[in-house]
Order: structure tokens, then C-alpha cells, then sequence
């Protein structure tokens, strides 16, 4: 039996390993519940699992490890940009619009420097964000209130 402290370590390096595996497109939840069983304190830890839950289309599950982490952390881009995903995968797409223009979200290239997912998961990033930012445009919201 280990260092409880050593069975811990590598968690992290664990996950992005997993997000950065090109075969994989689900699974992701149970790998970050155990790095949460084992550093459920971790910011790094919280992140990526709210991340995961967001990969596996599990959004409560993601709101619980983004709400965890604002307890004990300062919330900065990486938390309001999962917290916005959340929300659009709960469809509350308005709110999660507002969250993204309200710390300035809305480009590419921001999303991608506060996105714990990995390069590789750029595409999926994108996609969702482009579907948020889609439902603000006057055209779409037009369109929607009239059909």
C-alpha cells in the first residue's frame, strides 16, 4: 500500500492524457471522479472534472465541481466558461451568452486560452461556442420567437 499522497499525484496529467486521446469522445466522468475522490480540493482537479462532466454531456454534474471550486477559489475565465457551457448545455442559452459577453468570451481565441480541454478538443469547443453566440444574433432570435 502507497503514500496516500503518491496514489494522488499524476491525476491531473491522468485527465489531459484522456482528453488528449484522439479516439476517445466520452468516458471521460469516471476518470475525474476518482481524481476528485483523491484531491477533491485540487483547483487544477475541479476544473478538469467540470470539464469531463461538460465532455460527457453531464452539465449538473459540472455545475457541482464549478460550485466546489468558487467556494474555495477566486472565479477567473477557465471557471466562466465552463460555467457558460453548463448553462447552454442545460438550455439556458441567453444566460450562458450573457456569462460569456460579460467576461469577454465571445472569441475564439479567448475561449480557447481559458479551455482546460486540450487542443484537441478545440473543434467541440468552437461548435458549442459558436451555438451560444449564434442564439444572440438578431436574425436567429427572430427566426425562433416566430416559429
Amino acid at each position: 500500500m502507497g503514500d496516500p499522497a503518491d496514489d494522488s499525484a499524476g491525476w491531473d496529467k491522468k485527465i489531459f492524457a484522456a482528453f488528449g486521446d484522439r479516439e476517445r469522445w466520452t468516458g471521460f466522468l469516471p476518470l475525474a471522479e476518482e481524481a476528485v475522490q483523491a484531491r477533491p480540493g485540487d483547483a487544477v482537479i475541479l476544473q478538469l472534472a467540470a470539464t469531463a462532466a461538460l465532455f460527457d454531456e453531464h452539465p449538473e454534474r459540472a455545475l457541482v465541481f464549478l460550485k466546489r471550486f468558487s467556494k474555495r477559489y477566486v472565479p477567473e475565465k477557465t471557471y466562466h466558461l465552463l460555467h457558460a457551457l453548463a448553462l447552454a448545455q442545460q438550455n439556458k442559452v441567453g444566460a450562458a451568452c450573457t456569462l460569456l459577453q460579460r467576461e469577454a468570451l465571445t472569441s475564439h481565441y479567448e475561449a480557447m486560452r481559458a479551455f482546460p480541454g486540450g487542443w484537441i478538443r478545440r473543434d467541440w469547443l468552437i461548435d458549442r461556442l459558436d451555438r451560444i453566440l449564434d442564439w444572440n444574433r438578431p436574425a436567429k432570435r427572430k427566426r425562433a420567437a416566430s416559429g
